[in-house]
């Protein structure tokens, strides 16, 4: 195992995430917040998640985390579930209309980063950061 300074630098994955959300309108257009996108993202690869599990990805308290979700919720996009077994355990999963919301969300936000590299990046960088990505995507998705 190596020593700190031989440490990937994970951490820089999260800001840089936020930083590509900041980058587009689509939060905008689609009259969310950023944090919701994330939340949107997260419930995208997972079916659902506990409030706890979305303040850790939004980066914010449990408090702030339980405003961006029932904004949420009280436009239909998102419900609450107790798990049956632990009903201290709070998750939040898609709804139906959440999930179509989500999907025309999703293809908005890869077209306004895509327009965002595309004016910013020559082909070659563009190729180099998408071999980049899914490489650490596959590499992170080994670790349990």
């Amino acid at each position: 195992m190596g020593t700190c300074e031989d440490e990937i630098p994970l951490l820089h994955l999260l800001p840089l995430l936020q930083r590509i959300i900041g980058l587009t309108e689509t939060h905008r257009k689609f009259g969310v917040t950023k944090s919701q996108i994330v939340i949107f993202i997260v419930l995208h690869y997972r079916e659902s998640v506990t409030m706890s599990e979305i303040a850790k990805y939004i980066s914010s308290s449990k408090e702030q985390a339980t405003r961006a979700v029932a904004a949420l919720c009280d436009n239909g996009l998102v419900e609450r579930y107790e798990d049956p077994g632990n009903r201290t355990h709070v998750y939040i999963r898609f709804t139906g209309t959440g999930k179509t919301y989500m999907e025309q969300l999703i293809r908005e936000f890869r077209t306004d980063i895509f327009e965002r590299l595309a004016s910013s990046l020559d082909e070659d960088d563009i190729q180099n950061l998408n071999q980049a990505v899914m490489t650490t995507v596959e590499i992170l998705s080994k670790v349990k």
